[in-house]
């Protein structure tokens, strides 16, 4: 062989393993790429999957003692039915505190109401009147469904009389 063949015959051979080096190289990063790619993938999937299991499982986790939280928040009237001076901006303020709207606060018709009671418009669920009703603390005999959309309100608690027997007063006025 000579000089011009063997000089030829070498860099064919250079040529093949540089090929060898860069394909395997090549072929390695497109693994690596490849695996890159499916890791972020089930990660996303996981995410995925968490975040679907909290929207689902939106139950009632609210702690005691606080109204529900709901998108929009429950709109009260608060009317005065034994005629004390200032106790339905009272009651009107501890519900505003607790996360209910308060449309309106005025006076009953009249200040003949011994007992307080509360009136659900029939707009909300039950368990939403029944949270309000634990709040104040009522019985369940103590709530009148009269369902009208006429009223800006959707409950009315008209407050009567024994107010001071009330968890909702008794928690305003803690020594």
């Amino acid at each position: 062989m000579n000089r011009s063949q063997r000089k030829s015959r070498s860099s064919k051979t250079r040529s093949k393993s540089k090929k060898t080096k860069g394909g395997l190289f090549d072929f390695l990063k497109r693994k690596m790429t490849l695996m890159v790619i499916w890791i972020l993938v089930v990660i996303n999937a996981i995410l995925l999957s968490s975040l679907v299991q909290r929207l689902i499982a939106t139950g009632d986790h609210t702690p005691q003692g606080s109204m529900v939280t709901m998108q929009e928040p429950l709109k009260v009237e608060v009317l005065n039915g034994c005629g004390i001076t200032g106790l339905a901006n009272e009651f009107a303020e501890y519900l505003r505190r607790k996360e209910c709207n308060v449309v309106n606060v005025d006076n009953a018709e009249d200040f003949d109401y011994l007992k307080t009671i509360i009136i659900d418009r029939g707009r909300r669920e039950s368990r939403n009147v029944k949270k309000f009703r634990e709040l104040i603390g009522l019985d369940e005999d103590r709530v009148l469904l009269i369902r009208s959309q006429e009223s800006e309100s959707e409950i009315s608690l008209i407050v009567g009389s024994d107010y001071e027997e009330l968890k909702a007063f008794r928690s305003l006025h803690r020594f």
